[in-house]
């Protein structure tokens, strides 16, 4: 007796365009490409503005590279060309506003003044009361999308600065101080 197995997700065309992510959705009725091919005209106007609208949708640029078959210099130089293109490095969705914050680095800070300036204005508000330990490096890290070593580094220089002090206790983590210096 022969047991079926269920059909892979990936092959289900049953499925409908809906199971799909908005960006890929928007590249769905571009005309297939083959090798050599030169957009002019209508095509490569409807190939920019589906290639814009994607990676606005969430796209990213090898995404799209995978969906159009172009290569991902044609690609970037598209989303390049129109002004919409992410540094390197930018994440897609500011984590710190899914938290409710809005913590951003100011124009040329580096990553560490710029963690050590976070937890500096969070002892000085109120948000870290003396006394308390402040969050792990990990937890620090994820929310102000910087390394952990970035973070321990700034939490470093906020120790030298008398800001922080290390537990005598290693397990209980790093702690606001009781009195801190003027910044």
């Amino acid at each position: 007796m022969a047991t079926s197995s269920p059909p892979d997700p990936g092959t289900d065309r049953s499925a409908g365009p809906d199971s799909l992510p908005k960006w890929k959705q928007i590249l769905q009725d571009l005309p297939a490409y083959t090798p050599g091919q030169h957009l002019t005209g209508d095509a490569a106007a409807k190939f920019r503005d589906r290639v814009t609208r994607s990676y606005g949708a969430g796209g990213t640029v090898r995404g799209i590279v995978a969906e159009t078959g172009r290569s991902y210099g044609v690609v970037q130089r598209t989303l390049s060309q129109a002004q919409v293109l992410r540094p390197p490095g930018c994440p897609l969705s500011d984590r710190s506003k899914r938290k409710g914050r809005s913590v951003r680095r100011l124009d040329g800070e580096n990553r560490q003044h710029f963690v050590a300036r976070v937890i500096r204005e969070r002892v000085n508000d109120g948000t870290y009361p003396p006394g308390t330990r402040i969050p792990s490096g990990v937890t620090l890290a994820k929310e102000l999308d910087v390394s952990q070593f970035t973070v321990h580094m700034a939490v470093k220089t906020l120790k030298t600065q008398r800001v922080l002090m290390g537990s005598r206790a290693y397990t209980l983590g790093t702690l606001v101080r009781r009195s801190v210096p003027p910044s």
